[in-house]
């Protein structure tokens, strides 16, 4: 299969699908408290970061090899994301400005 002009390296598929089913195990045994491990609480800070700047790290990386872009992508897609959470979004989070106003709402419950 041609991804951007390369060849996806079947690797790949071998290494992520144990992982996978480590994950789906672990959620099917007890949710809240894997969701409590303290580096996936950190992904799920991060992960609209990790959405957004995938795709260029990706673009960025694609020319090298698999076996160098893949943790190359990785690492960078995670630490830029982690860099704008701390420095953007938290702010944006944070400011009164994005909060709720109930005066404005629309629709107000009962």
């Amino acid at each position: 299969m041609l991804v951007a002009g390369h060849t996806r390296d079947a690797g790949l598929v071998e290494l992520l699908t144990p992982a996978a089913e480590i994950a789906a195990v672990l959620v099917v045994l007890d949710p809240p408290r894997v969701l409590e491990i303290a580096p996936l609480r950190h992904m799920g800070r991060i992960s609209y970061g990790v959405y957004l700047w995938s795709f260029p790290m990706v673009s960025l990386f694609s020319p090298l090899r698999v076996s160098i872009s893949l943790p190359l992508i990785l690492v960078s897609t995670v630490a830029i994301a982690a860099l704008s959470y701390a420095v953007l979004e938290r702010r944006f989070l944070s400011s009164t400005f994005f909060a709720a106003r109930p005066s404005s709402a629309l629709w107000r419950p009962r």
